[in-house]
């Protein structure tokens, strides 16, 4: 029977409660009504719309079984994507290159990404897969990895210029020393 065999759909990974509760009623529908076709003088007019209204919640069942799967598929994928996307972040280094004169110097290293406030959002996102709460899960999914990736490109940056400005203006005023002392004459 197609009930028996749409089974599969709801023994998916991501099909939620709602789905599989309106398959079991429908598989307690259609046994009850394997009883109404074996008695004799039945009503072929209700049977008949007895069967079309279990078609139809059972081609509603699997539909919503479906979208549960390809939901609960879809967060996992942003799940993992914005994991990979913290991960590479926060075991990664941070420096940038200035002149300072006429040499090349290299500042900002041993700064590390702080992605605290990104792998809260991703354990979140762990949480509300786990719960069913697929939609939800990739949204904080996608809020991770945004996390992460806004502060890779405001904050690491900001951070690393920072060192090297500082840097860069403390040899400035030396050098602008040094070129006083030797203008005036003077010798260290």
């Amino acid at each position: 029977s197609a009930v028996g065999s749409a089974k599969g759909v709801f023994d998916q990974r991501y099909v939620r409660q709602t789905a599989d509760s309106k398959y079991t009623d429908v598989q307690t529908r259609a046994g009850q009504l394997d009883s109404l076709l074996k008695t004799a003088k039945s009503d072929w007019n209700a049977l008949t719309a007895k069967v079309e209204s279990i078609k139809n919640d059972l081609d509603a069942a699997v539909k919503l079984a479906n979208t549960d799967q390809q939901a609960g598929e879809e967060a996992e994928a942003a799940i993992a994507e914005a994991g990979g996307e913290i991960r590479s972040i926060d075991n990664k280094g941070y420096s940038t290159t200035r002149r300072i004169g006429s040499s090349s110097k290299s500042f900002g290293s041993g700064i590390s990404a702080d992605v605290s406030s990104a792998s809260g959002a991703l354990r979140r996102a762990q949480t509300e897969l786990s719960q069913g709460n697929y939609e939800a899960a990739a949204r904080s999914a996608a809020s991770a990895k945004r996390a992460g990736q806004h502060f890779l490109k405001h904050q690491v940056r900001a951070s690393v210029a920072g060192k090297a400005g500082r840097v860069t203006h403390v040899m400035g005023r030396v050098m602008q020393r040094c070129r006083l002392r030797v203008a005036s004459g003077e010798q260290d």
